[in-house]
């Protein structure tokens, strides 16, 4: 049917078959349907031409939401925005639990988790070799905005920025894993150096001095660019670096991940992004 997306909302909540309806501000175009979608069944709309809303009380297991009313099984409440009876709603929860798989592409810029009882916008990798890891760091080499004051937090809830950090969440997202290890990746956007850190449960993303005997690392891909031994990220006080995986050198720029001057490439030149994940 045509018209406003007033008229579509206005007669989806006349229908009691109705329970959620898609509009397309351009054409002028609404669909109504008898369900609630959730990421196993959702189209993505690669055109970003739609826009899709649910009918408050009619969401069941694992379907969207936008309020804890929203969700009709018992124990669920609405945790970034699915209906769910989980305390943590990361990118491995998404892709695995929800059933988002690849099917929103291999890097999502924005995904609704939950952490620490609170909504928060996560930015994931989906694609093969990186189901459902989130991000906990982004940092630009050249920019200074992560200081010893902001690192472990910084624009939290915008993920389109050049420099993120949700650090200080990683606990959330690690402990609502099962197995007995999880997985860090750090790497550069230019692709020519990416390591994996697989890690105990119970150690933290973070630790106060060098540890390159905890866990495992593997370097999977552009080896020839590394010209030091490999720690999993820890805190320094050897400043301006403030986290690193040199393992030998914390006041190295061979291994930042973040430092006061901005200088985070290996070694400084042009633009370089720095990435971290984390696998619960």
């Amino acid at each position: 049917m045509s018209g406003s997306s007033c008229s579509c909302c206005a007669l989806c909540y006349q229908l009691d078959t109705c329970a959620s309806f898609s509009y397309n501000a351009e054409a002028r175009q609404c669909q109504l349907y008898d369900s609630v979608a959730g990421y196993g069944t959702f189209l993505p709309d690669t055109e970003s031409k739609w826009e899709y809303f649910v009918k408050p009380g009619r969401s069941q297991h694992h379907q969207f939401c936008r309020w804890d009313s929203d969700c009709r099984a018992a124990g669920d409440a609405c945790r970034g925005r699915v209906c769910t009876h989980l305390d943590a709603v990361t990118c491995r929860v998404i892709h695995e639990t929800f059933g988002a798989g690849e099917r929103f592409g291999d890097f999502v810029q924005r995904m609704f988790g939950w952490l620490n009882g609170t909504e928060i916008s996560l930015a994931c990798m989906m694609g093969e070799g990186f189901h459902g890891f989130t991000r906990v760091l982004r940092n630009q080499n050249g920019h200074a905005d992560l200081t010893s004051q902001t690192f472990m937090e910084h624009n939290v809830h915008d993920t389109d920025v050049i420099q993120q950090s949700i650090l200080s969440l990683e606990q959330y997202i690690r402990m609502a894993g099962n197995d007995t290890t999880y997985d860090v990746r750090v790497f550069r956007c230019d692709q020519k150096f990416m390591v994996n850190f697989q890690l105990p449960r119970n150690e933290p993303l973070l630790s106060n001095s060098s540890r390159p005997s905890v866990g495992n690392n593997t370097i999977l891909w552009g080896h020839d660019y590394i010209s030091f031994k490999l720690s999993p990220p820890y805190l320094t006080s050897a400043g301006p670096t403030l986290v690193s995986i040199n393992a030998v050198n914390a006041s190295a720029i061979e291994g930042a991940m973040v430092r006061e001057d901005g200088q985070t490439s290996w070694p400084p030149r042009g633009i370089l992004v720095l990435l971290m994940y984390i696998r619960e």
